[in-house]
């Protein structure tokens, strides 16, 4: 199934940052009200994922839909130098709003990993460097790693969730995220509520 709609699937980054992790760090268990990915570039972690410990070792990706608890630690004689990127405003077909339709965070890209990986590290690169546009670069690529994601969950793989949606509830979905795409594009008018309708093509009483 197509997950995106072109013209509606807008994610906003809230961060994309890279640490380096020396023996010793380590973070409280915690969640996210957004969605996050954790790239391990480098290195390996003890990460408690999923409700148990994982030794993760250089490439793996983790995806953490809001709610999904988490915590690392960087064990004596190890390092890692990980990404971590934030996103809202994610809005997938058939699902709620901020999550993707994996069933457990660690992922397994497949055939897409090396793909994956390539843009990860150039993504590390737009944002430490701070070109001229680097943020657009660094979306860009951040849209083509979120592609690759949904592929490789996709491709047959027993980590994909069904829709959790019903028919009604994804139409309505359509609705919201087109009035919300006409009005970004037409913030500097005067919209009434009518002329929003016919627009989407329903009547004002649906819209309110």
């Amino acid at each position: 199934m197509a997950y995106t709609h072109v013209q509606t699937f807008n994610p906003e980054i809230l961060y994309a940052f890279d640490p380096l992790n020396e023996a010793g760090n380590c973070s409280k268990t915690h969640s996210h009200n957004f969605l996050e990915i954790s790239i391990l570039l480098e290195g390996e972690a003890d990460y408690l994922v999923d409700g148990s410990r994982q030794d993760l070792r250089t490439g793996t990706v983790m995806l953490f839909n809001p709610g999904v608890k988490h915590a690392e630690r960087q064990k004596e004689g190890t390092f890692s130098h990980q990404l971590h990127i934030g996103l809202t405003n994610v809005s997938l077909n058939g699902l709620p709003r901020n999550h993707f339709p994996n069933k457990r965070a660690l992922l397994d890209l497949g055939c897409y990993a090396d793909a994956f990986m390539e843009k990860a590290w150039r993504v590390t690169k737009e944002f430490n460097e701070q070109r001229s546009e680097y943020q657009l670069m660094g979306k860009g690529l951040i849209l083509e790693m979120l592609g690759l994601l949904l592929r490789s969950l996709e491709d047959g793989s027993d980590n994909t969730l069904p829709p959790a949606l019903s028919q009604t509830a994804v139409r309505q979905q359509h609705l919201v995220n087109h009035a919300v795409y006409y009005l970004e594009n037409h913030h500097s008018e005067e919209i009434t509520l009518e002329q929003l309708a016919q627009q989407l093509f329903v009547s004002p009483a649906h819209l309110s």
